[in-house]
């Protein structure tokens, strides 16, 4: 009897054993095969969401890409969020096990006008090797040719330039001249300028880039003058002071002109008066040299920026008469445009352009740069253009099945 009980209470216990083995092998297989799901589920959302966010930045503007080299879409957060929304409903639309519980999108650190991403990208092309396409416009309204400028004073607040002040470093230049930096050591090191030069035009040296609103668009970025005439004038005034400070520093290292000119001085004020009078008569004598220097330039001419004996063109006879007046030759009938010096060398209207540009902080030719790009963009493209809509990237979260997958991309 006993024996009979204890058989019995065996065979019970292993019932128990083996139900109690397979309820966790059950429990395994069910949990094995969620977490497989949920893998599935996880890669299939990862790898989905990166190609709609990919396919977003696929939308880049033409208008930016070729004209610029620049990648940016136009969008905000309800846009692209809206988007993806598309894109999931599209992808999930037959996955019944798959449910999309929220979409939040951000475009707002993206900006295009965010200055270190904008430097980054102009890198990247000037890197590359990248030219511009002409832009073909084909409103007529817009190729009008003579001077242009803006008035509207809406235009001119949206401009990401606005209400930013420069200041311009001349002297800096000069000084780094004056050391003997050579103009390509100061030129070709910026990526920034070497884009300016390849992408605007200036007044001198256009390059074949179809319609643009301004003519002088080198000469907006060095001068911020919303006006080709103004621009122009601008950029006049700064090569002439640049020519007349170099040019003062040759006559002073030059010991015939500097003693020729003082014995004219002495001649019209005799004693210690003398002194002011040269160094009166000297700024005369480099700012006239100057003048004729810049005719030259905007004759294609080509002037050097630290000049020689044989590059001096004005003679003292030239400039004052035996009484020390400057000579007045307005009225001459055959007075030349200027003279030109015994040895024709040196820089190009081109790359004095280039110098001037060296006297900008790199903040103020970027928000220039991203001017001009909104300009042309809005008169010649679309109405409503605007930089700051345009995005180089974006980040967001989709909310599946209750789980958060977070994204971000840029180009």
């Amino acid at each position: 009897m006993e024996s009979k009980k204890f058989l019995t209470n065996k065979k019970g216990s292993f019932i128990v054993l083996a139900v109690m083995i397979f309820t966790a092998l059950l429990i395994l297989i069910f949990a094995v095969i969620k977490v497989s799901l949920d893998t599935a589920l996880n890669s299939t959302v990862n790898s989905l969401g990166i190609l709609w966010g990919k396919s977003i930045l696929g939308e880049y503007d033409l208008f930016l890409k070729d004209r610029y080299g620049i990648l940016g879409f136009c969008g905000d957060n309800y846009s692209v969020e809206e988007k993806l929304d598309f894109y999931s409903q599209y992808s999930f639309a037959k996955k019944k096990y798959i449910k999309v519980n929220s979409i939040r999108a951000s475009v707002e650190d993206y900006r295009l006008d965010d200055l270190e991403e904008f430097k980054a990208q102009i890198g990247e092309i000037v890197m590359h090797g990248i030219k511009p396409v002409k832009y073909k416009d084909l409103d007529s309204k817009n190729t009008q040719d003579g001077d242009r400028y803006i008035n509207s004073l809406w235009i001119k607040e949206n401009l990401p330039s606005f209400g930013k002040a420069e200041r311009f470093y001349l002297a800096e230049i000069v000084s780094k001249i004056k050391s003997g930096i050579k103009a390509e050591d100061m030129i070709n090191e910026i990526a920034t300028d070497k884009y300016i030069l390849d992408f605007f035009k200036t007044c001198m040296h256009e390059i074949d880039l179809g319609k643009t609103y301004f003519n002088c668009e080198v000469e907006y970025i060095v001068s911020g003058k919303l006006s080709d005439k103004e621009s122009k004038k601008d950029v006049k005034n700064k090569i002439t002071n640049m020519r007349n400070l170099l040019n003062l520093y040759y006559l002073y290292s030059c010991p015939e002109k500097r003693q020729a000119i003082f014995a004219l001085a002495e001649t019209v004020t005799p004693g210690p008066a003398a002194i002011l009078t040269q160094a009166v008569m000297m700024e005369t004598w480099a700012y006239l040299e100057a003048e004729n220097d810049v005719n030259i330039l905007y004759d294609k001419g080509t002037v050097p920026l630290l000049k020689k004996d044989c590059n001096w063109a004005l003679s003292l006879e030239n400039v004052f008469n035996s009484n020390g007046e400057v000579k007045d030759d307005k009225d001459s009938a055959d007075k030349k445009r200027y003279i030109s010096p015994q040895t024709v060398e040196g820089e190009d209207y081109l790359s004095y352009l280039s110098l001037l540009l060296c006297g900008l902080t790199e903040q103020t030719k970027l928000l220039r740069i991203m001017d001009l790009i909104q300009i042309n963009g809005k008169y010649l493209y679309c109405g409503s253009f605007l930089i700051k809509d345009y995005c180089f990237g974006l980040e967001y979260i989709i909310k599946v099945n209750g789980n958060e997958h977070k994204f971000k991309e840029i180009y």
